[in-house]
């Protein structure tokens, strides 16, 4: 907690071009071409936005053709400033603040940058005082309207009676790139948009204030770098967009908020209205489910999205007028998330990357394969000895079950619809947890040696298997598998789908084990001694 600040006035600002979402997906085709064929989910990529038009920096011709550093700058110092004025001018004069009274400007953008900074360049333009404070922040995207803000507050509490103005402003689409036929940059056509806001804000408590601020707080989550953010190169900004963000804060979120309210002395229970960046429409559908709100109940976020699109930082502003207008409740609390900007990866010689989500999955992969190999082997074994094989109607169904698991982890670790490669951050623990339960599954097979099979195979006449992990529990490897089964997506953030497959691998084993121990009944009576298989792991 800090001491009161007022938040005085608020103003907007858009660029001149507007272009309908049905516009920007003919003009992704015209560019893109025959490059689409390996994306097949655009079309409902565009349909499923929740956007009907957004506000670009320059006309709809403009991103058809190429573009490098040079000129991608200087569209953005031009339609910068503008908005920088627009959103400033209209700050001011929503709280009858001369330019002259302003002590310090803060100013957020991450999508381009001038030196001298727009604030330096436009301060006599705009009357600002020879001597005020300047402090330019980039890097913090979309989390800038947040954290920019928070930042301007702080400034403001230092001093009481000091006016702080905050101007953020983001020209998302000048980065557009022709060059760039991954999901992540033409998910990115279909979702961000131009924009600038402003605050005016003073030291103190003012009658005048729409809104007060007495607290603010970040939380930088480890290892989600390649969540979202910039990649930059030759060809200028290139978006990092992970497809598993949605996951990615219902994973992690809840506990960031939960630590961030206490430490701004904020009771949860007592915040009447969460106004929250609306990244996209599954984003929005993350933040209910962690907030624990009704479906439906961000819906200033959802009517500011459909008229504007993701303008990274400037977006919550927009949310925040619409709220105020409608009328603020006691409390209110704002929230951002922020990206990296990073470099391009280092890539191999085939030119991919090799990340670690990548390698996990190799190795998951790699071992089931390798296990149908060995039950090859051994079942052929088995069955050449008179052994009988039981079960058979459902094991397809527990190869389907297995490969829909693998698959859809794979979707995310090679980036999703929207993001690239390896864009998923590990979690350590989950990791060590499935390292344990591998190690289980190699101590079974060591134990069980060539009657190891993935089915039930019931030989005659083979004592019962009491060493190793046996000794401890009747299903070592089904309790391996259905670790495993939870514990490899949560490892990405993934919560939602380990549940799902986690339930149903649950009935599938219910149904496995029936028919094991219906085997063992057939063949030793009604206690039959069990020697173990897997994952049939009685025979």
């Amino acid at each position: 907690m800090f001491p009161p600040v007022a938040l005085l006035g608020l103003g907007l600002g858009l660029p001149p071009h507007v272009l309908s979402q049905e516009e920007a997906a003919l003009l992704t085709t015209r560019i893109f071409g025959d490059r689409l064929a390996g994306f097949p989910q655009f079309e409902r990529v565009f349909a499923n936005t929740g956007i009907a038009r957004r506000h670009c920096a320059r006309p709809a011709d403009w991103y058809a053709a190429p573009h490098g550093w040079s000129d991608r700058m200087a569209a953005y110092r031009q339609a910068a400033e503008a908005l920088f004025v627009q959103a400033a001018t209209a700050a001011l004069a929503d709280a009858g603040v001369d330019p002259a009274e302003v002590d310090c400007v803060v100013v957020s953008s991450s999508s381009g940058f001038a030196v001298p900074s727009l604030d330096a360049q436009l301060a006599e333009a705009m009357g600002l005082r020879p001597d005020i404070e300047r402090l330019p922040l980039f890097g913090l995207g979309c989390a800038g309207g947040v954290a920019g803000l928070a930042t301007a507050a702080r400034l403001a509490a230092a001093t009481p009676g000091r006016t702080v103005l905050f101007v953020t402003m983001e020209l998302c689409s000048l980065a557009f790139r022709q060059d760039d036929g991954s999901r992540a940059n033409l998910v990115a056509t279909a979702l961000f948009g131009d924009g600038a806001a402003a605050c005016v804000l003073r030291g103190g408590a003012e009658e005048r204030a729409f809104a007060v601020i007495d607290g603010a707080g970040q939380h930088l989550f480890p290892r989600a770098q390649d969540i979202m953010g910039w990649r930059i190169d030759d060809g200028g900004f290139g978006i990092v967009l992970s497809a598993a963000l949605p996951q990615f804060l219902q994973a992690h979120l809840r506990p960031a908020l939960s630590r961030l309210l206490v430490q701004c002395g904020a009771e949860e229970e007592r915040i009447g209205r969460f106004i929250c960046h609306p990244g996209g429409t599954r984003v929005l559908a993350a933040l209910e489910e962690v907030l624990r709100l009704e479906t439906g109940s961000l819906d200033h976020e959802r009517a500011v999205l459909a008229d504007h699109g993701n303008m990274s930082a400037p977006t919550v502003l927009f949310v925040l007028d619409r709220a105020r207008r409608a009328g603020l409740p006691d409390r209110a609390a704002l929230t951002g998330a922020r990206p990296r900007v990073c470099r391009q990866p280092d890539q191999d010689a085939a030119g991919g990357t090799v990340t670690a989500p990548i390698v996990v999955k190799l190795l998951a992969t790699a071992q089931r394969l390798s296990e149908l190999v060995i039950d090859r082997r051994n079942r052929a074994a088995l069955l050449a000895q008179g052994a009988r094989e039981h079960g058979r109607g459902h094991y397809p169904w527990m190869v389907l079950l297995h490969v829909g698991w693998l698959a859809g982890l794979w979707s995310v670790a090679l980036g999703g619809a929207s993001g690239p490669p390896g864009s998923v951050p590990v979690e350590p623990v989950w990791l060590a947890v499935l390292l344990v339960m591998q190690a289980l599954r190699l101590w079974v097979q060591a134990t069980l040696g060539r009657r190891w099979t993935t089915r039930i195979v019931v030989p005659d006449g083979v004592p019962p298997v009491r060493t190793g992990p046996y000794r401890f529990t009747d299903h070592p490897n089904y309790l391996a598998v259905a670790v495993e089964i939870a514990a490899l997506p949560l490892a990405f953030g993934m919560a939602g789908y380990a549940i799902v497959f986690s339930i149903l691998n649950a009935a599938m084993l219910a149904v496995r084990i029936r028919a094991e121990d219906r085997a063992l009944g057939r063949r030793q009576g009604p206690s039959p001694a069990p020697v173990r298989t897997i994952p049939g792991d009685r025979v």
